[in-house]
């Protein structure tokens, strides 16, 4: 059992939530976890080079996953004032 914010969860939510697989391969599965949620996205072969936001290009290129939504410079993901930039350019 589980106290979260003064709401009992039982051990059976501690599980996944959600598990959504699209026709094209890509999967998202949401699981609650006693510390928050955890979303996992697994992309298909298809996906690669099409993609980007906040998880990045798919492009096996790791010095492109942090362009923001204006699509300027790339941010150096250790300064977290430039990491917190690039998240709120995607909300």
């Amino acid at each position: 059992m589980l106290w979260l914010s003064r709401v009992y969860l039982p051990r059976i939510l501690l599980s996944i939530l959600k598990q959504i697989k699209t026709s094209g391969g890509a999967r998202v599965v949401v699981t609650l976890r006693s510390r928050g949620i955890n979303i996992q996205i697994t992309l298909s072969a298809r996906d690669k080079g099409k993609t980007s936001g906040l998880c990045g290009t798919f492009d096996d290129d790791p010095t492109n996953d942090f362009i923001p939504k204006d699509k300027t410079t790339s941010i150096k993901y250790a300064d977290w004032g430039e990491l917190n930039r690039f998240i709120e350019s995607w909300r």
